[in-house]
């Protein structure tokens, strides 16, 4: 008989909390946390060209989509063949006095001092500025330039800018985190999910450049990809999600397409041409409606890329003679992606690195021997294909226009390897023994809310006061966020804590833990047919 009276509906919501708690909520509120941390507290102008952005997004939320034509003189920053490339992108836009940015990143690159410089700035003094973002594709800078341009100050324009653009990558981080979880699975299917979301990921995801949709619009689709490679149709939700993530990329940056194709092989690869079909006429006007919006955002990057963006030469004969050295940058590209922030010259302990590696090798190795024979050819040739791919954009975008190779240009394609190892361990959940699957999900998510709070702490540190500044800065801190540091590092706690929460609240309400069937077979991906 079903319980009725005042103490069932306690009861019944009790279990439907335990049920949210135990599912991705815990994981989404850990991303959210994150990235609001680092929106408020990392000063203004540390992340990558932060106040070149700025110009950029202010003049296009004001209807100057691709500025005036500028030029930069020889000087400090820009080599001679740098400069070539710089000013074929070089644009000038108008910003207003009072939000004029000329203060920010005052302690760029000088890591003995503080950003408390940013306490003695002078008075705004707007007009016209030259930018090397200029010709970068528009759409994605609107949104953010639309609301920096009602603010009243430069710092305030920054957070609301950092805000919108980091809104929409930590949201599609979070639809990602909803479309991958599935209950009865050992807590197994966010883990790929949260290898993937390094303290870089975060990081660059809080910035006002639009590579942070980008990044967060390449961790959805992929999740995409791995939840339409189950059994059974997809909901419509999915293909929703599918739809916005997938236009996101293809708007963000010159690259987006190349990622969306990268993805789409991804699929095909998972399923087979045969199935690959299937699955698309399955979802009927849903995942025709998310195609038709994704070749929407591909036809507006193109007619971009042809009216406006310049494109670096291609020359064969260069790019193959720059593989060696593209070979040699890949380990420096590897580690950033775990965590390089500022300008690429902030750095966590090598400690942290290590950790991260290691979460990311379990997880391959557990993939490896849990999968089948299939899903193991499958993840090594996502894992040898975007180091292959990561290698050509080095060799073939950026060295032609003389300038380094950074790991945050090829993330939207790495992020596929974790989370495709951790859909490989949870297809196959049957053969974890329950022991084994509580040590693995309590290890990622341990090491990994223990990295991104030491990322997160290591940067504040840097601008708080400085690499040679006291380990322990607050209440020392000669630059504090709004609010000061107390509510932001404790706001980084509470994501850590979510983090390890959801291993523990999954390990005790999970059925599938608690009554563990005996191994079976283990479940295998769609053989392509051919």
């Amino acid at each position: 008989m079903r319980a009725s009276g005042p103490g069932a509906e306690p009861g019944r919501l009790g279990a439907a909390a335990r049920s949210l708690a135990s599912g991705p909520l815990l994981v989404v509120a850990a991303i959210c946390l994150l990235g609001a941390a680092w929106i408020v507290a990392n000063p203004p102008g540390y992340t990558p060209d932060e106040p070149a952005h700025f110009v950029k997004a202010v003049g296009v939320g004001e209807g100057e989509w691709a500025g005036r034509p500028g030029a930069y003189g020889i000087g400090p920053g820009f080599g001679p063949l740098q400069l070539q490339w710089i000013n074929r992108a070089a644009r000038v836009f108008h910003v207003p006095d009072r939000i004029a940015p000329d203060w920010f990143a005052c302690s760029l690159f000088q890591p003995h001092q503080s950003a408390g410089c940013l306490s003695h700035r002078a008075s705004n003094r707007g007009g016209s500025r030259l930018t090397y973002v200029g010709t970068y594709e528009p759409f994605l800078y609107y949104p953010a330039g639309f609301v920096m341009n009602r603010a009243t100050s430069a710092h305030e324009a920054l957070i609301f800018g950092r805000a919108v653009n980091g809104g929409i990558a930590l949201a599609l981080m979070s639809a990602a985190a909803f479309v991958l979880w599935r209950p009865g699975e050992k807590g197994l299917p966010l883990l790929g999910l949260v290898g993937a979301v390094s303290p870089m990921v975060i990081f660059v995801a809080s910035g006002l450049a639009p590579s942070g949709p980008e990044l967060g619009a390449a961790v959805c689709v992929v999740a995409v990809v791995c939840r339409l490679s189950r059994p059974g149709p997809a909901s419509p939700g999915v293909w929703l999600v599918l739809g916005a993530a997938g236009a996101v990329l293809a708007l963000s940056r010159s690259l987006g397409p190349f990622f969306l194709l990268a993805h789409a092989a991804l699929l095909v690869l998972l399923l087979g041409p045969r199935q690959v079909f299937l699955t698309l006429r399955s979802g009927r006007w849903w995942s025709a409606a998310a195609l038709a919006a994704i070749v929407a955002g591909v036809a507006a990057n193109a007619a971009w890329g042809l009216v406006v963006q310049p494109h670096p030469p291609l020359d064969v004969g260069a790019v193959l003679g720059w593989i060696p050295h593209s070979l040699g940058d890949l380990r420096e590209v590897l580690r950033q992606d775990v965590g390089s922030f500022g300008w690429a010259d902030v750095n966590m302990p090598k400690a942290a690195y290590a950790a991260w590696t290691a979460l990311e090798l379990v997880l391959v190795a557990a993939a490896f021997v849990v999968g089948s024979r299939r899903q193991r050819l499958v993840l090594a040739a996502v894992i040898g294909g975007c180091l292959a791919a990561t290698v050509m954009i080095d060799a073939a975008v950026i060295h032609p226009t003389h300038f380094p190779m950074y790991g945050r240009y090829a993330l939207p394609l790495l992020v596929a390897v974790p989370l495709v190892a951790g859909e490989t361990v949870r297809a196959n959940h049957v053969r974890v023994r329950a022991i084994w699957a509580r040590v693995l999900a309590g290890g990622v998510m341990t090491v990994a809310a223990s990295v991104q709070l030491v990322g997160f702490y290591a940067n504040a540190r840097r601008y708080a006061v400085s690499n040679d500044g006291p380990v322990w800065f607050l209440g020392r801190s000669q630059w504090s966020p709004p609010g000061g540091w107390g509510p932001w590092v404790a706001t980084a706690v509470l994501a850590a804590l979510a983090l390890v929460a959801h291993a523990i609240v999954a390990s005790r309400h999970d059925p599938s833990l608690a009554h563990e069937p005996s191994p079976a077979v283990s479940p295998r991906l769609p053989e392509p047919v051919t």
